[in-house]
């Protein structure tokens, strides 16, 4: 909206959750989610300063918790080293000082910029299954869609639910979890810093995979890939 008022106003962004605190606020780039897609509108308009408090986390839920983890996850795969052992406002301040060196020097995201959509890809698709369902719909018999009733001619499925959407940071971490193997690699980071891999109720349209994750354990890549 700041962006867009008056063309342009100014802006100062107060992050009061864990990943806005990491991430989010942070780099002037901002979306707004339709059904169609994630971030299909949007524009760059950095703000005036980012204030970061970590004693407003405090009374987050485990959720956001988990999706602030995972988003700071990817800061340990692109450059921040010893992350796992820091603490947390460290860590915080860490994550927002490499994302600070990385939009100052690309801005517009024309390249280097690019290295902050780590697992970016996937989480987008799954968090984009999510935004077309509301709790409670009954999927089509692919689970893509709403039901078709008899008037369509089709017969109505047997009613599945759907779960919440993914929170962003928790599909992030799916995002560059599932990958891991095959590109020959575990994702140990995940494990040591967050134990906060994402629930297993994925958007039904996205699940399909012959070995859904089954625990945090598995998801976060304490298994080794088989070698094929």
């Amino acid at each position: 909206a700041a962006a867009s008022w008056h063309r342009g106003t100014p802006v100062v962004h107060v992050a009061t959750t864990l990943l806005a605190q990491v991430d989010a606020a942070i780099g002037g780039k901002t979306g707004v989610n339709l059904p169609e897609g994630k971030n299909l509108m949007g524009a760059f308009w950095q703000p005036h300063a980012v204030i970061c408090d970590t004693e407003t986390l405090s009374t987050l839920p485990p959720e956001e918790w988990r999706s602030g983890f995972g988003e700071m996850a990817k800061y340990a795969f692109i450059g921040v080293d010893g992350l796992p052992g820091m603490p947390l406002e460290e860590q915080v301040a860490a994550c927002a000082a490499l994302k600070a060196r990385v939009v100052s020097a690309d801005e517009r995201e024309g390249g280097l910029r690019m290295i902050l959509n780590y697992g970016h890809t996937l989480a987008h698709a799954l968090e984009a299954a999510g935004f077309a369902a509301e709790p409670g719909d009954v999927l089509d018999q692919v689970g893509a869609g709403p039901a078709a009733g008899p008037a369509a001619g089709h017969p109505l499925p047997r009613p599945q639910p759907v779960p919440l959407p993914l929170r962003h940071g928790e599909a992030v971490a799916v995002g560059f979890v599932l990958p891991a193997p095959s590109a020959g690699s575990t994702t140990g980071a995940c494990e040591s810093m967050t134990r906060s891999c994402p629930p297993t109720s994925f958007p039904p349209a996205c699940r399909g995979g012959p070995n859904p994750p089954s625990s945090s354990s598995s998801c976060c890549g304490t298994r080794r890939p088989t070698e094929s």
